[in-house]
């Protein structure tokens, strides 16, 4: 017998490894739709062999966070069976392999990349369609990345190894994905989750799973968070995330060069809003702070770089707090600076909501990823 096989465990389970011997015939993960139409009985175990030892030493680095890239040698030893796989297939994982990481493409994005009408007379409307198909067979998961592939709507239906499998790897690519989503009767079949999370909730859902506890570059988002934090105090995150929409439309979708021009004629209209939280204090305090947050801005040139003052680009991870020292010493310096509604709770809250704090519980899905 010259088939062998190996497993990997990493930290969101255990990885199959497949070889002749000399190259790696594949890559999948144990509970992927394919992996289960193989009968492993056939296969050898063996622990060491140069194309495991080459892939186990990649995953190694991928899993910490190290960027890897796929070297020649790893490639070369890809083999993919023409008995099994067409022509077509073959170039969509081409196109998918010039993905890099912590980016995204789309279905149609590689279609359009692919010349289709050559191959087996297929019709441009199902272009996206056949992608979709090739990628669902891929036979090296995370070394051809599929998962770096949406469909153009931003949903990120699509992935053999479960959809629970590609929201973590794309959670450790740091891939951003709160304008992402999933349909509710997907992303409600995931299970272990935060016990806080209201499962009969779907932008509760999304924003657990898309999300909390992921570091951002994206100072836009950073600052319509921010802003919605303060406006949380003696509330619950549900209700402020259930008129998150509603916000946007008020507050110019949080235009801050807007927001700090804001007068009384707007203070009242936003007084009059019934559908976001009509406290005039917090109103106030929200344009006053968007001014002071435009200083930090200035000062620091961006609201990462100023946060990292205090974190220098650590991820704190922790539960069941609502404070911590770096809470208390950003909301200190804050309140010194002149905002409102900043105390230290509030503060833990925001630090969770952007990833410098990751609190997802240690019977979550998404633990420590």
């Amino acid at each position: 017998m010259n088939n062998f096989y190996t497993i990997y465990h990493s930290l969101i389970g255990d990885l199959y490894l497949l070889s002749d011997s000399i190259n790696l015939t594949g890559l999948y993960f144990k509970d992927s739709k394919y992996f289960k139409k193989i009968n492993i009985t056939n296969y050898s175990f063996k622990e060491q062999l140069l194309i495991f030892n080459l892939v186990k030493k990649y995953l190694d680095s991928y899993f910490n966070k190290e960027k890897p890239i796929l070297s020649k040698e790893i490639l070369e030893k890809l083999k993919i069976d023409d008995n099994i796989f067409t022509s077509f297939d073959k170039k969509v994982y081409e196109e998918t392999l010039k993905i890099k990481y912590g980016n995204i493409s789309t279905y149609s994005e590689i279609a359009k990349k692919i010349d289709i009408n050559n191959e087996n007379n297929i019709n441009n409307k199902f272009r996206s369609l056949h992608v979709g198909q090739s990628l669902s067979k891929n036979p090296f998961l995370i070394l051809i990345p599929c998962h770096r592939v949406i469909a153009k709507n931003n949903d990120l239906k699509g992935f053999a190894a479960k959809l629970k499998n590609k929201i973590k790897l794309l959670t450790i690519e740091e891939t951003p994905l709160y304008d992402k989503f999933i349909s509710f009767n997907e992303i409600k079949n995931i299970n272990n989750r935060c016990k806080w999370v209201k499962e009969n909730n779907y932008k509760y859902l999304l924003y657990h799973d898309f999300e909390w506890g992921r570091k951002v570059d994206d100072e836009h988002y950073i600052f319509m968070m921010f802003l919605l934090e303060t406006f949380q105090a003696g509330l619950s995150w549900e209700t402020i995330l259930n008129k998150r929409e509603y916000f946007k439309k008020a507050y110019d979708n949080f235009d801050i060069e807007k927001i700090i021009n804001y007068d009384e004629r707007k203070i009242k209209r936003l007084m009059n809003n019934k559908n976001i939280i009509r406290n005039e204090a917090k109103i106030k305090a929200s344009i006053n702070n968007a001014k002071i947050y435009k200083e930090i801005l200035k000062e620091h040139g961006s609201f990462n770089n100023y946060l990292n003052i205090f974190f220098n680009n650590k991820i704190i991870y922790e539960v069941d707090k609502v404070t911590n020292e770096y809470s208390d010493l950003i909301s200190k310096d804050l309140i010194k600076r002149g905002m409102k509604f900043v105390g230290s709770t509030t503060i833990y809250s925001f630090l969770q909501g952007i990833g410098y704090i990751n609190s997802h519980s240690n019977d979550c899905y998404l633990y420590k990823l």
